[in-house]
């Protein structure tokens, strides 16, 4: 009877060794999956930094925006001794002589409603004499020199330490520091165009909403062959805008400092768009130079897909998502 039941029960150990080794194998290829899946949101970058403008940083092709600061933009007007200086030019300067040939490591963060990474990033072995106090927090030391400002708007930590730059007259401190902010919810007037989505706007620096356009420095492909579509994009609404007179309805989000508006050709009014026109916001996706983006209450969809259809711009050859390109896809 044994030797009759003795081959059956091999049989039956082999079979449960190789579902065991084929179950071994599914579940290694699912936990691998779910790391590449979920690589590009890691919580943290590290390695050398390249600073494109005051406050951002990039890092291992991730695009990091400096938390709990506000670095001087182009809109920020700094006098000292009656000479207006280019505050944004010595905050982007400052920011590279604190981290050129060092490793930086961020610990990143994404707040509701946007879709930018923002880091707290300490200098590995930071040079002493410009890290003074001894520590290697980057955000910290560019609030205490006084070369950014501390903006409540995600965390108060450096509150103090701009309160202290400001009495020491550090930095932008030394002058008068002008820091313009939306106070209206509809601006109009002659915009100057910033990026693909992007325009100023009496002072103040709108994002087109529902809309997102290639950074700057992005690379797209056509006919396998790389080109500057981010700078393209910019020039698509230069385009657009030219020798037109604008209205934005704008506003904020929860959880996002930046300002957002609706825009369109100005009625006349000053307050409200050319009566069944296209707004702006629309021109630039219908355009095929910028892509719609999810929004709770206005939806370009349509205009996507129509300008993807007809291979308009950005549709013409290959590219990554500007949300994906910031989180280091490329």
């Amino acid at each position: 009877m044994d030797s009759v039941e003795r081959p059956h029960l091999s049989t039956q150990r082999r079979n449960l060794f190789t579902f065991l080794g084929l179950l071994a194998f599914v579940v290694a290829v699912m936990v691998a999956a779910v790391i590449y899946i979920v690589r590009p949101l890691a919580n943290s970058a590290e390695g050398p930094a390249s600073v494109p403008e005051p406050g951002v940083l990039i890092v291992n092709d991730k695009v990091i925006h400096l938390d709990g600061l506000l670095a001087p933009s182009d809109d920020t007007g700094c006098r000292v001794n009656g000479r207006t200086l280019q505050c944004a030019l010595i905050s982007r300067a400052r920011t590279v002589e604190l981290t050129a040939g060092k490793t930086v490591h961020c610990d990143l963060k994404r707040y509701p409603n946007d879709d930018r990474a923002f880091g707290r990033c300490q200098v590995k072995d930071p040079d002493p004499v410009l890290f003074e106090r001894g520590e290697t927090d980057l955000n910290r030391v560019l609030v205490r020199t006084g070369w950014a400002m501390a903006d409540r708007h995600h965390t108060s930590d450096y509150v103090n330490d701009g309160q202290l730059a400001r009495n020491d007259k550090l930095g932008m401190w030394a002058g008068i520091v002008t820091d313009r902010r939306v106070s209206t919810n509809i601006l109009a007037g002659v915009p100057v165009v910033k990026d693909g989505a992007t325009i100023e706007l009496m002072d103040i620096e709108i994002r087109l909403r529902g809309v997102d356009a290639p950074e700057l420095s992005q690379s797209c492909y056509l006919n396998d062959l790389p080109y500057d579509c981010g700078r393209r994009a910019r020039a698509n609404l230069v385009e657009l805008l030219a020798g037109l007179s604008i209205v934005c309805h704008v506003g904020t989000f929860e959880g996002d400092d930046r300002v957002w508006g609706r825009c369109g050709e100005d009625d006349g009014t000053r307050r409200d768009f050319v009566a069944n026109s296209t707004s702006l916001n629309e021109a630039v996706v219908l355009s095929g130079w910028a892509v719609a983006v999810p929004d709770k209450e206005i939806s370009y969809a349509t205009a996507e897909n129509k300008a993807r259809g007809e291979k308009r711009g950005l549709w013409a050859g290959a590219f990554v998502r500007p949300s994906a390109w910031r989180q280091g896809a490329r």
